[in-house]
């Protein structure tokens, strides 16, 4: 079978493009798509489809009742009508337009697919049997009907060559005889003929002067007539005898056999069409109550995470309480020794050790800043602070920085695009991610090793590229790498606590962007940052 070329005509864009996939995906060409009545009559002429799916209510002078009107008058195609109104006005003013199918929204593809299929058989039926019955129509308007005349009398005075023929006698054998010697009837093939003198043929023809009989012929078979019989009057109003007319309804009854059997033909479908769409909804109670017993699964999982997720909270504020006052106390004792050694004393061992000191509580400070970070973001309690920032400067100020600390002794490349003078974003939060990025890119380098900082800006979005040469990341760690205090196993002998990429990770997801990374272990590493700009 070809494939079926549909207009849909639907004003909401969105229904309309999923009709349009959904028609595709089914087999369907979809030949254009109208907002209006007017549009649907212009592409109905421009591209003469199979069949136009129809909605009623529609902007503009032509609603979609009208516009089926209009197609059906100057082109006779098929309508479905496929809309969400069923008031009773409505379908009144739809079902007077004889529409070929009318389907209400929500629908199933599968059931527009079963209306769309039935409805063009049925018009290519029904123009099948239009042009054979065009064709019976030429044909007997060229050869005409048969008719015999006969006078009160039942005797036969005209009888033209179709009766001849259909009857299977010779036009000078007829003339004169009586009317039921010659024109042998019977009201079914396997009944008697009808024998009788004029009166009764006429008392009994009175009530259906048009009536199909069969007509037996010479040549030894029967005729399926369609008869019409008239009397004939002078101008005085006197009976003058009888017309009969009758004509061959053989292609006629042969046509209706078949438009019967494609009915039959067509209902088997869609009782086979109703049977696949019965199992189909069998299969998808089945599946809904699978996914119904997995998400009970899922919210019990959801739940034992959020006690997880509570008790972690707990943890880190305890611990964050009980470190930071000591690590405060070490940090004031060291200063005093600091000032204490400035103000007299010499000694540059006590000296080493208040640096060291000083350090070591400053890397717990931080450790304990990122743990509370971690904290505060996974609680939704950290709040995005959007500002105009220039960003020239701030990634200039960031390269600064990197070249003189973290990055000293690396390569260390910058490239850019011209950027905006300004972009509206969370300065706090970015500077957390790009830090972390690069941090991690320096950490896991060797010295003299280059890393590379590339920013690109668009209307739309902040692209940040971090690579670097270093030791890379195992294939088997990749998958958890954002997870809270996770490091990779060839990391063991650097500094780290696992933290930073988590703090990243979720700072993006604050801000809307998203991270993704290639990685080879002994190559290096690329990060790869989007980050959508506030308007």
């Amino acid at each position: 079978m070809d494939v079926l070329r549909v207009l849909i005509t639907e004003d909401d864009v969105t229904s309309a493009k999923l009709m349009n996939i959904n028609l595709k995906r089914m087999g369907f060409d979809v030949v254009g798509m109208a907002t209006d009545g007017e549009d649907s009559v212009r592409l109905v002429r421009q591209y003469h489809p199979d069949v136009i799916l129809m909605d009623i209510n529609m902007p503009g002078e032509l609603d979609g009742i009208e516009a089926a009107n209009i197609i059906k008058e100057e082109f006779g195609l098929p309508v479905i009508y496929v809309t969400a109104n069923d008031e009773d006005s409505v379908m009144q003013r739809a079902l007077i337009s004889n529409p070929y199918g009318y389907i209400l929204k929500p629908y199933a593809k599968e059931h527009l697919a079963t209306i769309i299929e039935m409805s063009v058989n049925r018009y290519r039926v029904e123009q099948q049997l239009k042009e054979n019955q065009r064709m019976i129509s030429l044909t007997m308007k060229c050869i005409a009907d048969g008719l015999i005349a006969a006078d009160n009398d039942g005797a036969i005075n005209f009888f033209n060559p179709v009766a001849e023929s259909l009857l299977g006698l010779e036009h000078d054998g007829v003339m004169g005889r009586k009317l039921f010697e010659v024109y042998r009837i019977k009201e079914d093939i396997n009944s008697s003929f009808i024998k009788t003198d004029l009166v009764e043929f006429l008392q009994f023809y009175e009530e259906n002067p048009s009536r199909e009989l069969y007509l037996y012929s010479d040549a030894g078979y029967y005729v399926p007539v369609n008869q019409s019989v008239s009397l004939v009057y002078d101008d005085y109003g006197d009976s003058r005898g009888i017309i009969i007319t009758f004509r061959d309804i053989t292609a006629i009854k042969s046509a209706r056999e078949e438009l019967k059997n494609l009915n039959d033909e067509l209902e088997s479908r869609v009782e086979k069409r109703t049977a696949e769409l019965r199992t189909k909804n069998d299969q998808l109670e089945q599946e809904m109550t699978k996914r119904i017993l997995i998400e009970k699964e899922l919210k019990k999982s959801l739940e034992k995470e959020k006690e997880i997720n509570e008790l972690k909270s707990r943890i880190v504020t305890t611990i964050s309480h009980e470190f930071r006052t000591p690590m405060t106390t070490i940090m004031s004792s060291a200063q005093l020794m600091d000032r204490f050694i400035s103000k007299g004393g010499d000694v540059e061992r006590l000296k080493k050790h208040t640096a060291t000191i000083q350090k070591n509580v400053q890397a717990l400070i931080e450790l304990m800043n990122d743990v509370l970070m971690v904290e505060r973001l996974d609680s939704k309690k950290h709040d995005i602070d959007l500002k105009p920032v220039n960003i020239e400067e701030f990634f200039n100020d960031i390269v600064e920085d990197a070249r003189i600390g973290i990055g000293r002794n690396h390569q260390f490349e910058y490239k850019t695009n011209t950027l905006p003078k300004e972009l509206l974003i969370d300065q706090k939060l970015l500077k957390q991610i790009v830090g972390n990025l690069l941090s991690n890119a320096f950490k896991y380098s060797e010295q003299g090793k280059t890393v590379f900082l590339i920013v690109f800006a668009d209307d739309e979005k902040l692209k940040i590229t971090v690579k670097d040469q270093g030791i890379g990341i195992p294939e088997e760690n990749q998958q958890n790498l954002f997870d809270s205090f996770f490091r990779a196993k060839n990391v063991t002998n650097i500094e780290g606590t696992g933290v930073g990429l988590t703090i990243l990770s979720k700072s993006l997801d604050l801000l809307g962007g998203t991270i993704s990374f290639e990685s080879k272990e002994g190559e290096g590493t690329t990060f790869f940052v989007n980050i959508p700009l506030g308007k």
